[in-house]
């Protein structure tokens, strides 16, 4: 099984540890699925794990709700089961990485238009004519799924679902309805999620930069300042309609809500106005009250009302991800996100708060082990939670190890910082 985003950083790692034809798998199996229209989904699953998922993926949660396995098991379609949903467009990263190792162009030639179909979908399909940006049409694409940042964006019955147990039935129930509209009677219809996300364009500017670089490096500069313009047209107008000037913060659609999260941070990646940038550094990120713990930052702001850190007995004891009863525990550190802040923080000249971070993801792991998720409290953070020998938690702190160290280079880093301002 393969994620987008999941897939990026796993390719960073595996080409700085050494290993590019690893990396250059990784990078291939995540574009292996792309769809004639060029996007590239989210999730691609192998035939051999058809029968596993088939047993595990009607859990007690959907069957109390009525949402049936076909609901879930029929979102994926085509070459080998792919998603009908894509992630944030980050895979230049992986092929930044490889290249920097490599100085391998003919590799870039290879796999560059592949990348720049998707990027070509999302202009055609997923563009807001009246803002320049993107849609996303589930919370799945925005990669955090269950985030209540999403929650007024469901229809009522929905939202109540998702505030109450996982937003998983909701997020299932509007795939269900994408595949049988298809997007375009799917986002001209009431009841539909759809969400100018500030992550999904955040990292679409970090892509967009990614991709214009690469494509300079072989003398493509018509196709770099196209990429260049996108990313410059988004980033602008991030600011313009997702900035909520009462709160100091972004929010999707520019819908104030009363959730703040790591959904709400995120544009700092690709932020253009740099007054925005440190506002929100100074009353969001840093504060000892939302962002700034003795962890790497949370999922949640931990003043919020949605964060709730204590697992159950149960979920503690079987490493798995957290709830009390049917209602989740939201709060958790993701180390991907920390990757990314921490990277921007460099690129803005916060190198004392980027370093701490990286100091945190290193030590969280080195400690308690690669799991998917992690408590932004010390007293549940040892052995982590979700699955262990986790991809992107492993990549993530062995970055943060190799920046700190200057490896492979100095130029390396500076180069991936530009991407990040």
């Amino acid at each position: 099984m393969w994620f987008e985003w999941d897939a990026a950083r796993h390719c960073m790692a595996l080409a700085l540890a050494g290993d590019i034809e690893k990396a250059q798998l990784e990078l291939e199996n995540a574009t292996i699925a792309q769809k004639a229209n060029g996007m590239i989904p989210s999730v691609v699953i192998y035939d051999k794990l058809r029968s596993a998922i088939d047993r595990i993926a009607r859990p007690v949660i959907y069957e109390k709700f009525h949402i049936s396995k076909e609901y879930i098991i029929g979102n994926y379609q085509g070459y080998n089961w792919r998603s009908i949903h894509t992630q944030p467009p980050i895979l230049p990263l992986g092929l930044f990485a490889i290249y920097k190792i490599t100085d391998d162009k003919n590799y870039l030639r290879q796999i560059l238009p592949i990348l720049q179909t998707n990027f070509d979908y999302l202009e055609r399909k997923r563009l807001n004519n009246n803002t320049g940006l993107y849609f996303i049409y589930n919370a799945l694409e925005s990669g955090h799924d269950d985030s209540p940042s999403y929650f007024n964006h469901y229809p009522s019955r929905q939202r109540w679902l998702a505030e109450k147990t996982y937003s998983y039935p909701s997020i299932c129930l509007q795939l269900k309805r994408l595949k049988y509209l298809g997007e375009e009677r799917f986002r001209r219809s009431s009841g539909s999620f759809v969400v100018e996300d500030p992550i999904f364009n955040s990292l679409s500017v970090v892509g967009l930069k990614t991709q214009a670089y690469l494509w300079s490096e072989i003398g493509e500069y018509e196709k770099a300042g196209e990429n260049k313009n996108r990313a410059r047209r988004i980033a602008k107008v991030i600011d313009k309609y997702l900035w909520n000037k009462k709160v100091g913060i972004w929010f999707p659609c520019a819908m104030q809500s009363d959730a703040i999260t790591t959904v709400n941070l995120y544009p700092i990646v690709a932020c253009f106005s740099k007054s925005h940038l440190q506002e929100v550094m100074e009353k969001h990120l840093l504060n000892k009250e939302e962002f700034w713990t003795q962890m790497p930052i949370p999922e949640v702001a931990i003043n919020c009302k949605y964060y709730r850190k204590n697992p159950s007995l149960l979920t503690a004891k079987k490493n798995l991800l957290p709830t009390r009863g049917l209602i989740p525990t939201r709060g958790l550190t993701w180390l991907h996100v920390n990757f990314d802040i921490a990277t921007t923080c460099y690129a803005n000249g916060y190198d004392i708060i980027a370093e701490e971070l990286d100091q945190k993801t290193i030590k969280l792991v080195e400690e308690n082990g690669a799991f998917e998720g992690y408590y932004p409290d010390e007293r549940w953070a040892k052995g982590g939670l979700g699955a262990a020998n986790f991809g992107w938690s492993a990549g993530c702190a062995f970055l943060a190890k190799n920046r700190i160290l200057g490896k492979p280079n100095k130029e390396f880093w500076q180069t991936l910082e530009q991407f990040y301002k």
